[in-house]
């Protein structure tokens, strides 16, 4: 074929080679060019909008600005709680160091010369049951921290039902080196009923009531704890003062089941009862006899506890979601 009619009728083998060659190479940019923007360093321009195979840099310019300040007001907030937290946390310490005072001074009065163990486990028990009995909760500092409990302070002051005087005797015991903790007993028809404190004492437990101002024996005389009252053991109540109020009254409201006792209410509030089933099923029962630290039964402990809980959880998640 002449050289006239490679131009006029078509084109060459060369020439399309050629074209096909400059295709692919283009292709191969514009794939480089794609992977180049999902790739950027900035992780706030890696989304980019894409139209008609190419990068809209228009509109990442005008969504990536928003996306970064919706964030920044994000982790401001999360500053500002978390610096609320951690003053509320302050002040809650001072607070407790105040209360630790007042305990101090309730047990030096309490028992101002040395005895044995068991000796200042029941006059640290007579002192509480002596305390003003208003058969309701006392809390302390506004009403948002009711949930929690009162502190020592508040049960010597206001006096309290039970389960303050308990944790009276529970951190007042701490103070002179009795580890003790609470137990909860239960009426027969399921509901946590009332408030106990068992005292660890060298070779031995003690089981005593603030509340009602007596100890428990077994049927001989002999020590009882509280495997012994979840095994069926029968407690004898014996009488701190020779007071005829000191007991339990005679009424259904103390039709104790003692087989079901355990170291907890997990009955006061439905999130309780679902948190104990899930407790009960991994730990195969072993959570009725979980023993609480002295340390958690400060509400300003329990309080900090929780609060640095969920603010690591959130501010943790925030994290996550600005990697995304």
């Amino acid at each position: 074929m002449s050289i006239g009619g490679r131009r006029g009728g078509g084109v060459s083998e060369q020439e399309g080679r050629s074209d096909q060659v400059y295709k692919d190479v283009a292709a191969d940019a514009r794939g480089a060019a794609r992977m180049a923007c999902v790739n950027l360093p900035d992780r706030t321009t890696e989304r980019t909008h894409r139209t008609g195979g190419s990068v809209d840099t228009a509109t990442v310019a005008a969504i990536d600005p928003y996306r970064k300040s919706r964030w920044r007001c994000v982790l401001s907030a999360l500053g500002a709680l978390n610096f609320v937290l951690i003053a509320v946390s302050l002040g809650l310490l001072v607070q407790r160091r105040r209360d630790l005072g007042r305990l101090r001074a309730f047990v030096h009065d309490v028992f101002p010369s040395p005895a044995t163990q068991k000796e200042v486990v029941l006059n640290l028990t007579r002192r509480c049951y002596l305390l003003r009995d208003t058969r309701t909760d006392a809390s302390f500092c506004p009403r948002l921290f009711g949930p929690l409990g009162a502190t020592p302070s508040a049960v010597l002051r206001l006096g309290d039902c039970c389960s303050g005087r308990s944790r009276l005797l529970i951190l007042a015991l701490h103070e002179v080196g009795v580890r003790a903790y609470q137990i909860t007993l239960y009426h027969r028809a399921g509901q946590a009923q009332h408030c106990l404190v068992e005292a660890c004492l060298d070779g031995q437990r003690l089981i005593v009531d603030p509340g009602y101002g007596v100890y428990y024996e077994g049927p001989s005389g002999e020590p009882i704890s509280l495997r012994h009252l979840q095994m069926g053991t029968p407690p004898k109540c014996v009488p701190l003062l020779d007071d005829p109020k000191c007991g339990y009254p005679s009424n259904q409201y103390y039709d104790f089941d003692f087989r079901a006792s355990k170291t907890a209410n997990w009955t006061k509030s439905r999130l309780r009862r679902v948190t104990y089933w899930v407790l009960r099923n991994i730990t195969d029962g072993a959570v009725d006899r979980l023993q609480v630290p002295a340390f958690l039964e400060w509400p300003q402990h329990l309080f900090i506890v929780i609060a640095a809980i969920c603010a690591i959880a959130v501010n943790g998640a925030a994290i996550l979601l600005t990697r995304l």
